[in-house]
């Protein structure tokens, strides 16, 4: 009976052996644009008023706190307009390479 179920078993993968599997196909390469390190430096937030403090220093903390807040948002913007010039140089670059060869 195990004789038969492996004869079985052989003959059933076996099968799977013979039918090629299909290649997928090409991806296009990624485009790998990184952003120049100064434009992805941290800068520090603000300090906290400490100890005891005025309300005058609580309204000074909290408008560094938003024109650091408005900074990083313009940063983050400049990042993504780079990102995005980036990617539309590299199209333009591909597709001067491949319509140079065929001509």
């Amino acid at each position: 009976m195990r004789a038969a179920v492996t004869v079985l078993a052989t003959l059933a993968l076996g099968g799977c052996a013979l039918s090629p599997e299909p290649v997928p196909p090409m991806l296009p390469a990624p485009v790998v644009c990184t952003v120049p390190d100064g434009m992805t430096e941290a800068e520090p937030r603000p300090q906290r008023p400490q100890g005891e403090y005025t309300q005058a220093d609580v309204a000074e903390y909290i408008t560094e706190l938003h024109r650091w807040g408005v900074r990083g948002w313009t940063r983050l913007a400049a990042v993504q307009t780079w990102s995005d010039d980036c990617v539309r140089r590299e199209r333009l670059r591909t597709r001067e390479r491949a319509g140079a060869g065929g001509d």
